[in-house]
């Protein structure tokens, strides 16, 4: 079941422009939350847009959740000093302490996952989290 909430995430990404829009990127983000350590569909999050579709997704916008989307260098910094794992749309912001870039290449929806700052942050994710990444570094 799991599985098939994180491949439904990247399937509606699959319709995104080449930058990733608040309602598509909210479901791969809510699908990452379900297949996280928590289990549960919580995300920290400044961005209001994203916000506001993550809310339509059924997500609950907490900055307690140990799952976070960071839409600036700035606030990967922020919210990875303070033990979350990030989430972000920039491959350059990994030495920031981004633990997943979303990305859309080619017309189609990846994700990287950096495990070294996914360790750090303490989050257990998923096997299926793993499987689905196009890069595990």
């Amino acid at each position: 079941m799991f599985s098939l909430v994180l491949v439904a995430g990247l399937v509606a990404l699959g319709a995104a422009s080449s930058e990733l829009a608040p309602t598509p990127l909210s479901r791969l983000l809510k699908a990452i939350a379900v297949n996280s350590g928590e289990g549960i569909s919580r995300v920290a999050c400044n961005d209001e847009e994203v916000a506001r579709a993550l809310r339509r997704e059924g997500v609950r916008v907490d900055p307690t959740a140990s799952l976070a989307w960071a839409a600036t260098e700035g606030e990967v910094k922020e919210l990875s000093k303070s033990g979350k794992l990030v989430i972000c749309p920039n491959l350059s912001w990994v030495d920031a302490g981004a633990a997943v870039v979303v990305q859309v290449e080619g017309g189609r929806p990846v994700y990287y996952l950096f495990q070294d700052q996914a360790k750090r942050s303490g989050v257990y994710l998923k096997a299926v989290v793993y499987h689905y990444a196009k890069e595990r570094r």
